[in-house]
């Protein structure tokens, strides 16, 4: 069963055309940006909306079907991060061009994800000389204060307070998520 176009536009317009794993944007990608099952297809989940997260070719053919990852020397098993359960700033901050694991749960995606490799840093210092890295959120339709915090979550975006967005009728905006880092 084939994931229908309007549940992948709906896919791509919640995650704003961004990597929900290491924050490029569909502009700034060579390769179209992918529908990514967070838990994989083989485990019997369906093309539920709720388990469908917006990623970069890298990331979508990294991660595969993996759930977690092993490190030596306990091999201890470490689950991934889950774009609709964990809020990525309390996984990973950005420092320059790298994407620094803040958690066990950062640090396995980080390695498995393979998000500071020498070419993602590259392209990274590129995207930032564009000022494109991370890329700005502008405006999101919202209907609910309530929603525009879940909202914000859902992005990675980290709010401390009210004071940290501006809610004006169905419009709810943030300045950047470099602003959020």
């Amino acid at each position: 069963m084939k994931i229908s176009p309007a549940l992948r536009q709906k896919v791509f317009q919640r995650a704003f055309f961004i990597c929900e794993y290491c924050l490029i944007h569909q502009s700034d990608s060579y390769l179209p940006l992918q529908i990514e099952h967070i838990i994989s297809q083989k485990h019997h989940i369906l093309h539920q909306f709720s388990n469908l997260a917006c990623a970069c070719f890298l990331c979508n053919r990294l991660k595969g079907s993996d759930l977690s990852t092993v490190f030596p020397p306990d091999f201890k098993v470490i689950r991934l991060y889950r774009p609709r359960t964990d809020a990525w700033l309390e996984h990973f901050k950005i420092s320059k061009t790298l994407i620094l694991p803040k958690t066990e749960i950062g640090d396995a995606t980080v390695h498995l994800l393979k998000l500071n490799s020498d070419e993602r840093q590259l392209e990274r210092n590129f995207l930032i000389s564009k000022n494109s890295f991370p890329h700005q959120v502008k405006r999101i339709k919202i209907h609910s204060r309530r929603e525009s915090m879940f909202i914000a979550q859902s992005k990675g975006i980290f709010l401390k307070s009210r004071r940290d967005f501006m809610f004006s009728g169905a419009s709810f905006y943030i300045k950047s998520l470099r602003d959020f880092s």
